[in-house]
């Protein structure tokens, strides 16, 4: 099974820890599920205090200090479907909703499995693909183009750093167990 990370960020970054600690374990088989991470951002100091980086990665690509995960990486943007033709599954962790339409789409399409990862602030959102398009861009506002934060601007303007990010890189990663070992899924959508 080859699987996809879509974005190294606030969530992303910890659900590659969460996969890699489970790959270094032998829980999950390297040898029956190969992990990729995408996304074309370097480490940022506004990173650090909400992102799983450290010092020393600042100025790097996020997918270069992420490859301490054993995971593989491409230190590109998704813009096109082409890019993720070649997967089973998709784990979303991107932070704007057209990508995720691009996502929803073509896995529709083709026939790859995704889950949606998100957060921003208190709120929680991780959702599995369901029957159709139409019913997972429920989910999307196509209108809205801007790119968020798994933080509140406020909260950061105030040095209030939010831990939802990490609960949403949680869940997501139970989804991902959960669909390697066949059980259900369910949309998850909450606030703390």
């Amino acid at each position: 099974m080859k699987v996809l990370i879509v974005g190294g960020g606030g969530i992303g970054s910890y659900l590659t820890k969460f996969i890699g600690e489970y790959l270094l374990k032998g829980l999950i088989d390297f040898n029956e599920v190969t992990i990729i991470i995408m996304d074309d951002d370097i480490v940022e100091l506004k990173n650090l205090n909400h992102q799983n980086f450290e010092i020393e990665d600042l100025g790097n690509p996020k997918v270069d200090a992420l490859k301490k995960y054993n995971v593989l990486t491409i230190n590109e943007r998704l813009t096109n479907s082409k890019q993720f033709i070649d997967y089973d599954m998709i784990l979303c962790c991107v932070d704007n909703d057209t990508t995720r339409a691009l996502i929803y789409l073509t896995c529709h399409d083709r026939g790859i499995e995704f889950i949606d990862i998100r957060s921003q602030g208190k709120r929680v959102f991780c959702s599995p693909k369901g029957i159709s398009y139409e019913e997972d861009s429920k989910f999307l506002d196509l209108k809205d183009t801007t790119n968020y934060s798994c933080q509140e601007k406020k909260d950061l303007k105030n040095g209030q750093i939010q831990f939802t990010n990490r609960i949403a890189a949680s869940i997501g990663f139970q989804m991902f167990l959960n669909y390697l070992r066949k059980a259900p899924n369910h949309k998850i959508n909450f606030v703390v």
